[in-house]
């Protein structure tokens, strides 16, 4: 398996799709992000994301559309 020397997890071999993470943040930071939001954060948590980049830009997310 290859893995990203960058990318952390507390555990090992758990399954990652770190296209599909991008693709979550991609379409929050773009328009109509909000309704993303409310429709995915009851499913969503920042522990489940396998890259910790991707996990703190979801994190992110909602202080920044707050401050508009």
């Amino acid at each position: 398996m290859k893995t990203n020397k960058s990318t952390l997890s507390q555990v090992k071999g758990m399954p990652n799709a770190p296209e599909a993470e991008q693709a979550i943040n991609g379409s929050l930071l773009g328009f109509g992000g909000d309704k993303v939001f409310d429709a995915i954060s009851s499913d969503l948590s920042t522990d489940m994301f396998f890259d910790i980049r991707n996990a703190i830009l979801y994190g992110s997310y909602p202080v920044a559309s707050y401050k508009q």
